[in-house]
C-alpha cells in the first residue's frame, strides 16, 4: 500500500520561505514531489504535518489557498493510488509520481489555454483565438505569471480577476485624461 505526506523544507537561510513538498511511499521506496508552496516555519505545524492557519491577516488569503491546493494535491495522488490498486496493477512509487506529473501538466490552465488556442487557430476561429490570448496574457499578468491547476479556480478567483480588470480600465481612463 502507498502513502502520502506533506512536509515541510524550512529555507537554509533563517527567516526566509521553507518550501512544501509531497513523500510518496511504496514497497519502501520514497520519491519526493516539490510543490511551488513557500511558507514561513512559524506557519507549520509538525504535529498535524499541515499548514497553520496565519497569525498575519495579509497571508490570510495565500495560506487559505495553499491548504485547499494541497488538499487537491493529495487527493489528486490519492485517487491514483487507488486507481492502480483497484486495477490489482502491479506498480512501482515512480509511476505514481510519474501519472501525477503528467495530471499537473495536463490540467494547468496556461496550458490549458494554450492548446484552446491552437485549437481555434487550427479551425480558422482567428478572432476567438485572439480573444483567447488576449484573455491569457491578461490574467497571466493578474496571477504575476504563477500557472495554477483548472479545479483551484474559485469564484473568489474570479472575482478578484474581475476587480483587478476594472482598475486597469479605470487607470487607463485616468491616463488619458478623461477621468478628472
Amino acid at each position: 500500500m502507498a502513502s502520502i505526506r506533506v512536509k515541510f523544507r524550512p529555507s537554509t537561510l533563517a527567516g526566509k520561505m521553507g518550501s512544501i513538498y509531497y513523500q510518496v511511499i511504496h514497497e519502501r521506496k520514497v520519491r519526493q514531489l516539490t510543490t511551488d508552496y513557500r511558507i514561513y516555519p512559524h506557519e507549520w505545524d509538525e504535529r498535524k504535518s499541515g499548514i497553520r492557519f496565519p497569525d498575519c491577516v495579509d497571508r490570510a488569503p495565500a495560506i487559505i489557498a495553499m491548504r485547499r491546493n494541497i488538499g487537491n494535491d493529495v487527493k489528486r495522488l490519492g485517487g491514483i493510488i487507488r486507481q492502480y490498486e483497484e486495477e490489482c496493477h502491479v506498480f512501482a512509487v515512480d509511476e505514481i509520481v510519474d501519472e501525477y506529473n503528467r495530471q499537473i501538466n495536463e490540467y494547468r490552465l496556461f496550458g490549458y489555454m494554450q492548446k484552446l488556442i491552437s485549437r481555434m487557430y487550427e479551425h480558422g476561429r482567428l478572432r476567438t483565438a485572439e480573444t483567447y490570448r488576449s484573455t491569457l496574457n491578461s490574467f497571466r499578468q493578474f496571477r504575476g505569471e504563477r500557472d495554477m491547476m483548472l479545479d483551484a479556480i474559485s469564484s473568489e478567483l474570479i472575482e478578484a480577476y474581475e476587480v483587478y480588470l476594472r482598475d486597469i480600465q479605470l487607470k487607463a481612463t485616468d491616463r488619458h485624461g478623461i477621468i478628472g
